[in-house]
């Protein structure tokens, strides 16, 4: 009786273990600013790793967006100067469509309890019905006050920031539930300008974190917003070099650390930093012992952090050299690789990444947008041990579509997503980027002739006459590609052909 239970025992374990095996895996939404409430801006979904398709992509006019959208489930929403706007984020068609009164939207929105989360330039929060667009309420912090930060949601409260104008002056931060009622304000006792523009918080455990414009960190109880702990980086690095914090804080479990960007006050700052601190998320404290920073030049990227290493990108200066996306060690903030593309480009946004390779091939795939003219999206490849950036592709929006792109992209579900703004009818859309290989769960990167250290140039995604005889070998002798061990058809090693070709990247 004893051996057949075991392999009663055993045969059920196979069942369940095929049966997980089976199980889709269900797509990662990006409630909030860069996903969730540390500003990981990390997802396991695909995202496209070669030139966005066609076939497969569209964009539709949504107004003058200056945020990320955001994705819960199937829907995908997008706040606008003109409109807020839940579309399917499979087909682009409009689900609902809710006025937005025509006013500035520069901090990102939150999702939270079925509930939209809008703050506006104007000292307004607006919440919507997710389901139907129904305004719910408006409350308004004050006639003088500027809510260009992030807002985060969580336990049916709000977080979020202002200042007293454009420049992240004198500001407040606040925690409201979910129906407008304001619970706490906390005004930072520091001298100076201690507004927060761009500067939004991480929810760590019990405690809120967040930087202001004169360089002040703040640790705050979420329940009632007395005060944890407070640092200043001008003490902790002995300069006044470069003290606006216009970035996010990303916390990292693993570093037990924040990391965050400064940058110079005014309208044409030249000096900025990436920076570390440590952080103990059980008492809310944070470890002046354990600070690093590195000089990266002006910036309002919020640093994204993934196996160690810190993506970050700046703008180099406000007039109209190019920008560049900075790889840097997570431990000393030691430059790994820097990007910096032909032409004009300014990273001011923050990363999206998407970890679907990392089992396959150890590669990671890096999303920035461009606040330039053409609105353009990058896409980089990394992996652990590489030091030099191996670029994918350039998304270029048609003519017509192209304009300045503030806002950082999001993934899901094998589409990459963004906005940008609108100038006398030019641009004002939400992009959905996708290849067939990305919206198949399934697919796995075949091409091993494609890596970094295979033989063609400059970074090993073009393709060379022998990787192409090598790829029709296997296809002939019915043997799998090595490294990958994918099954080579006749299909795909006639889309290497036309690559090497035709001298594009694969």
């Amino acid at each position: 009786m004893k051996k057949y239970n075991k392999i009663i025992s055993i045969g059920i374990f196979v069942f369940i273990t095929i049966i997980a095996s089976c199980t889709p895996v269900i797509a990662s939404d990006w409630m909030t600013f860069l996903k969730d409430n540390s500003n990981t801006g990390v997802t396991a979904d695909e995202a496209p790793i070669t030139t966005p398709e066609n076939s497969v992509s569209w964009a539709k006019k949504v107004g003058y967006a200056n945020t990320a959208p955001m994705v819960v489930g199937n829907n995908i929403y997008v706040a606008s100067k003109q409109n807020v706007l839940a579309i399917d984020k499979i087909t682009g068609d409009t689900i609902w469509q809710s006025d937005m009164h025509n006013l500035d939207i520069i901090g990102n929105p939150a999702y939270g309890n079925n509930k939209i989360f809008i703050p506006t330039s104007s000292g307004y929060i607006y919440t919507f019905d997710a389901t139907t667009g129904e305004e719910l309420w408006n409350i308004s912090v004050g006639k003088s006050r500027y809510l260009l930060s992030p807002i985060k949601y969580e336990d049916n409260k709000i977080y979020f920031a202002d200042s007293t104008d454009w420049s992240g002056s004198d500001g407040t931060y606040y925690c409201y539930d979910e129906t407008g009622n304001q619970i706490w304000a906390y005004s930072s006792t520091a001298s100076g300008s201690t507004g927060y523009y761009f500067a939004g918080a991480a929810l760590i455990n019990d405690y809120i974190v967040f930087g202001n414009s004169n360089g002040n960190l703040t640790s705050l109880y979420k329940i009632n917003g007395t005060t944890v702990d407070e640092a200043d980086i001008r003490t902790i690095w002995g300069d006044s070099d470069a003290c606006f914090i216009r970035s996010s804080m990303t916390y990292s479990e693993n570093n037990k650390r924040l990391y965050f960007t400064s940058t110079e006050s005014g309208m044409e700052p030249e000096k900025g930093y990436c920076s570390a601190i440590g952080f103990n998320p059980s008492t809310g404290t944070f470890d002046t012992s354990d600070t690093v920073r590195a000089y990266i030049g002006p910036t309002t990227s919020t640093p994204v952090i993934f196996n160690n290493r810190v993506y970050v990108g700046n703008a180099t200066t406000w007039g109209s050299a190019t920008g560049t996306v900075f790889c840097l060690d997570g431990t000393d903030l030691s430059k790994i690789w820097t990007f910096t593309p032909e032409g004009d480009a300014k990273f001011q946004s923050s990363a999206a990444i998407s970890t679907r390779y990392v089992d396959t091939d150890g590669s990671v795939y890096i999303y920035f947008t461009s606040n330039t003219a053409d609105g353009s999206l990058y896409c980089l490849k990394d992996y652990e041990g590489n030091t030099n950036p191996i670029h994918r592709y350039t998304y270029l929006p048609s003519s017509t579509m192209q304009q300045f792109t503030l806002g950082s992209p999001v993934i899901s579900d094998g589409r990459v997503y963004y906005t940008n703004n609108e100038v006398v009818g030019n641009g004002g859309y939400l992009f959905s980027l996708a290849t067939a290989e990305s919206l198949d769960p399934d697919t796995v990167d075949w091409n091993p002739w494609n890596d970094p250290d295979s033989e063609g140039m400059p970074d090993g995604t073009y393709i060379t006459l022998t990787e192409v005889i090598d790829a029709y070998n296997c296809f002939r002798n019915g043997k799998p590609a090595p490294i990958t061990g994918a099954s080579i058809d006749l299909t795909k090693v006639i889309d290497m052909y036309n690559n090497f070709r035709y001298s594009t990247s694969m």
